[in-house]
């Protein structure tokens, strides 16, 4: 299966999966009430879908990144997925590795992911409860205080001490904008997310993979301005036809 879908495939249906597998466990007596720890460790193994590479015995021939290692069953050619469950078997984490990595140099990255998608999680839950329509955001004054708790929030989340490097840029860059991330609370007209630029700015990357580039700079200056203007009508609801024979009307006439 991994060669079919590659690790990074597979490490996305294991996430989904066991996002499902949480969303089943907050229903539980015992989760509900926040009594459920990590309680273990458990590890399968992944035959790859590849022989051995005749040069190198070791590794696969058709997935080179496979490796001959210790099994349940016996020595055969695969990987090691460890999970982290909790008392009820539910999944908390995960990580693969090569069939001849021992369990416990997996241990500390394991634990660390598990860190890394709960700041990601933690963070979602605080984003989710102040991203509201903006009829019903608070006025001015509450929303002041709720940037505030907001961003002490924030401030604890990203603030803790992790051993990953990974998950370390990750706060790192949190915190690097703790400063803006709450501004569409306080500055009427400001979204949350940057959404709205991607979209707008999705268009012209394709036409770029398709055009490759301009031949000159004053064709580069012609387009972005079109385009801008374009766009900014878009948003204001405009009639684009209209409104550009209208611009080009008016200037013609000054000139």
């Amino acid at each position: 299966m991994k060669k079919r879908i590659g690790a990074e495939g597979f490490r996305t249906i294991e996430a989904w999966l066991r996002h499902e597998a949480l969303k089943i466990r907050a229903s539980q007596p015992l989760a509900a009430a926040g009594l459920i720890q990590a309680a273990g460790i458990d590890g399968t193994d992944l035959p790859a879908w590849s022989s051995r590479d005749p040069q190198d015995t070791s590794r696969g021939l058709g997935d080179p990144d496979a490796r001959v290692g210790r099994g349940k069953k016996g020595f055969l050619l695969g990987y090691l997925s460890l999970f982290l469950v909790d008392i009820e078997g539910f999944p908390l984490g995960h990580i693969e590795s090569p069939l001849n990595v021992n369990e416990k140099q997996l241990m500390e990255p394991l634990l660390d992911r598990v860190l890394g998608e709960s700041l990601e999680e933690a963070l979602h839950r605080l984003y989710r409860r102040i991203d509201v329509p903006p009829m019903d955001r608070p006025p001015p004054g509450m929303a002041g205080g709720l940037v505030e708790e907001a961003r002490a929030e924030m401030l604890r989340l990203a603030g803790r001490s992790y051993e990953s490097a990974e998950v370390r840029r990750f706060a790192g860059k949190v915190l690097n904008g703790v400063d803006h991330w709450f501004t569409f609370l306080t500055v009427p007209g400001v979204e949350a997310t940057n959404n709205m630029a991607e979209r707008a700015l999705r268009e012209h990357v394709v036409q770029r993979k398709i055009m490759g580039c301009f031949r000159n700079g004053k064709g580069t200056r012609i387009y972005e301005t079109v385009m801008t203007l374009l766009a900014t009508w878009k948003q204001q609801g405009r009639d684009l036809s209209q409104t550009l024979g209208e611009a080009l009307t008016q200037e013609w006439t000054r000139s």
